[in-house]
């Protein structure tokens, strides 16, 4: 993609890797709107979310020639080549959404009343129709678009939405049919669009959704931006927790204490020395691989933060980083060290490595026995 700046002027993105296609005739229009809480006017209007489509047909010349004949459809469109078109104004309403889901039964916040009401009901049965011919998907969302955001998911009117070319067709097994997987093309350029937009509307990861995630479609639709958003998901968190480890730092440390507070304690002068393993840089990213300063902090921050097995799951290269650390805690464990001194050992172990992976290598084990130190029986391990 290009490194120009992406800019929003009058509703429309002003970049090169984002082509305009308005039609005369197409969905690019007003919808009135009642709710004050959510616009101001709507050239000033709050962005809550960002819902990823799939359109169904298997051109982008199919979808044009929709958008002529009906007034729905989103904000953006990416081709199969990557090629992105916006085909309606920010600063006006698309219909992309539809009948909203219940987001009370997806975080399990739904109030007795509403269980009553059948709310669960309409939502299991969305296709089940009443004595009046009212299906419960209509019922669902007549209950939802009332409520304020976030208790509810996004509707048309507080949401972004693009869409990628891709069709779905029938499959053995399947009561639905199954979209195919978005190309690496639009994988890309749907990375970059989402990113893009989030930024300028201050739109948090979590509010990026796949359209059958908030309303009743097909659950297939966009399945394969899943992973994407995923990723967006625990990157974004990693970003938290870090300014919050950040703004939880102490400023400076002070030898003296608090009125009506004991002194902390201090090491006792006659522990064992032991110095701390530091694994060698042997097993480092592979050659040539470029080292991007943010991607090896997040992947620094995930060795810190997360369970050995989630962080391998999510960067399968940090796996020889933890085999060194439990090599060397098996070795300070064989020394016989107290177990005070062996978790300050592996406390300085572990920074040590999530260290050097910030700095682009991913360590490897290399340890040396010593010999014996003094009275402790201590062993020296370095790299």
């Amino acid at each position: 993609m290009s490194d120009s700046k992406f800019e929003v002027a009058d509703g429309f993105v002003n970049h090169p890797d984002v082509t305009k296609k308005i039609s005369d005739k197409g969905h690019n229009f007003n919808i009135a709107y009642n709710d004050a809480s959510v616009f101001d006017d709507m050239q000033n209007r709050k962005y809550n979310a960002i819902v990823i489509h799939q359109t169904d047909t298997e051109t982008a010349q199919n979808v044009f020639n929709s958008y002529t004949a009906e007034k729905k459809g989103a904000q953006f469109l990416i081709d199969k080549d990557g090629t992105i078109y916006q085909t309606a104004s920010l600063d006006k309403v698309s219909r992309h959404v539809g009948e909203i889901r219940a987001r009370c039964l997806s975080e399990s916040t739904c109030s007795k009343e509403e269980l009553d009401e059948g709310l669960k009901q309409w939502n299991e049965e969305s296709w089940k129709k009443d004595g009046s011919g009212i299906s419960g998907k209509a019922k669902s969302h007549d209950h939802e678009k009332v409520k304020d955001f976030p208790d509810r998911f996004p509707k048309n009117e507080d949401s972004i939405g693009i869409e990628c070319v891709g069709k779905a067709y029938p499959q053995s097994g399947s009561k639905e049919p199954v979209y195919e997987p978005l190309t690496p093309e639009q994988e890309k350029s749907l990375k970059w669009l989402t990113g893009e937009l989030a930024k300028k509307y201050n739109i948090p990861a979590s509010e990026i959704y796949t359209h059958p995630e908030i309303a009743f479609k097909n659950e297939t639709e966009a399945e394969s931006a899943k992973p994407m958003i995923e990723e967006m998901r625990r990157e974004e968190q990693i970003r938290k927790e870090q300014v919050e480890n950040n703004a939880n730092k102490p400023t400076a440390p002070s030898n003296e204490s608090p009125p009506g507070q004991q002194p902390p304690l201090q090491t006792p002068a006659a522990a064992p020395p032991v110095s701390p393993a530091v694994p060698s840089n042997e097993s480092q990213a592979s050659a040539g691989e470029s080292h991007n300063t943010a991607e090896w902090s997040l992947k620094a921050e995930a060795f810190r933060k997360l369970p050995p097995e989630k962080a391998v799951q999510q960067y399968p290269e940090l796996a020889p980083a933890y085999a060194s650390v439990r090599a060397i805690e098996t070795k300070v464990e064989a020394d016989g060290l107290p177990e005070e001194h062996r978790n300050t050992v592996m406390s300085r172990v572990h920074e040590n490595v999530a260290g050097q992976i910030k700095n682009g290598n991913i360590p490897g084990v290399q340890m040396q026995e010593k010999g014996l130190a003094q009275a402790g029986q201590s062993t020296d391990l370095s790299a």
